[in-house]
């Protein structure tokens, strides 16, 4: 186990196959040379990078991809992330469409929300929240990642951003809020994108409006115009959806009252048997024994009810937008209340 959120190269090499590293191309001029200007803005990113190390290092819940360390002592800058050999959801969901049970949707609606739910009472923001996004544990449970250090390490890798006219805004899972000009991104932004995740479940990885052009999709957020939502959604999850794409962010439900809903709808829809559910058919997906599945849950049910306990008494006022609370965006502390968070261009879609 890695004690330190810094490594170096000949410690990366030592990791066993539990660890995978995810390499990000470095810029050699801007790495070791450059003008004044230009080395103290790589240092700034470079400290900024080590700060939300050890903040991610902390974060460990069973459906967030545990972080391990970053090497950066030399290029190419290397992230060190836990292996979740079952590849993403995104992929799954359209190689085994029709093969996946309704139950065993939901169960992955509701792993991503608790994930979700964690990273919030962490004070983190997601902002990039889809199914490509989620990836499938050794264990066969969905965990949240792509947030964090994935975006900071941009900072450090270029001196400037260009934009191509190839790259654009995930706008099929952005909050209209997050569409302005000075996009404002909160806990209710990431349950927006949540409710496209869900959207993504129960269509087998289809994305909603596939041909329209990103500005049609964003102006028609903006104007209240929603996605017809996937026919084989249970009819208490497809309510819920329309309530996470409401216009008003205070009206959409926070997660605590998604895992609610969904915890409800799994006793009409209960889970299959682990033995029918298709992620346990993945190559390097194993079973947890009972033993191990329920001392996970009594640990669990121990960190959760000490958690409810501590946040019931300002649930009411729980953060709703980065203006009046100190949120980390994709885990990293605003500079400034209002603000657009790091990597917005390079996402794949």
């Amino acid at each position: 186990m890695i004690k330190t959120a810094v490594i170096t190269e000949n410690e990366l090499m030592k990791l066993n196959e539990q660890f995978v590293h995810l390499q990000c191309q470095i810029n050699f001029r801007l790495w070791h040379g450059g003008n004044d200007s230009t080395r103290s803005k790589r240092e700034e990113a470079h400290d900024c990078m080590m700060k939300e190390a050890r903040i991610m290092m902390s974060y460990k819940h069973r459906n967030v991809v545990e972080f391990y360390g970053v090497a950066c002592d030399r290029p190419p800058v290397m992230i060190v992330m836990e292996l979740c050999p079952g590849g993403n959801l995104e992929t799954h969901l359209r190689k085994m469409s029709g093969s996946i049970m309704p139950g065993e949707r939901i169960v992955y609606c509701l792993e991503i929300a608790r994930g979700l739910r964690y990273l919030h009472r962490k004070n983190c923001i997601h902002g990039d929240l889809a199914c490509r996004n989620c990836l499938i544990s050794k264990h066969g449970e969905i965990k949240v990642t792509d947030f964090g250090l994935s975006k900071l390490v941009d900072e450090i890798t270029a001196e400037t951003k260009i934009l191509r006219p190839q790259d654009r805004l995930p706008v099929r899972w952005m909050a209209p809020e997050t569409l302005a000009r000075i996009p404002l991104y909160s806990t209710k932004s990431d349950v927006w994108s949540y409710g496209v995740v869900c959207y993504e479940i129960f269509n087998n990885g289809e994305k909603p409006w596939p041909y329209l052009e990103a500005k049609i999709i964003a102006k028609s957020y903006k104007n209240g115009k929603l996605p017809n939502i996937p026919s084989a959604t249970p009819p208490q999850i497809a309510k819920m959806m329309t309530r996470t794409w409401h216009l008003k962010t205070e009206r959409r439900p926070n997660f605590d009252e998604i895992i609610v809903t969904l915890t409800k709808a799994h006793g009409a829809i209960p889970p299959p048997p682990p033995e029918m559910r298709t992620v346990f058919s993945l190559e390097g997906v194993i079973r947890r024994t009972p033993e191990e599945e329920k001392k996970l849950n009594d640990e669990e049910m121990k960190v959760t009810t000490s958690a409810s306990l501590l946040s019931s008494a300002s649930s009411a006022s729980t953060a709703e937008s980065i203006e009046t609370s100190p949120t980390r965006i994709n885990g990293a502390a605003p500079s400034k209340i209002k603000t657009t968070k790091c990597g917005d261009s390079l996402d794949r879609r």
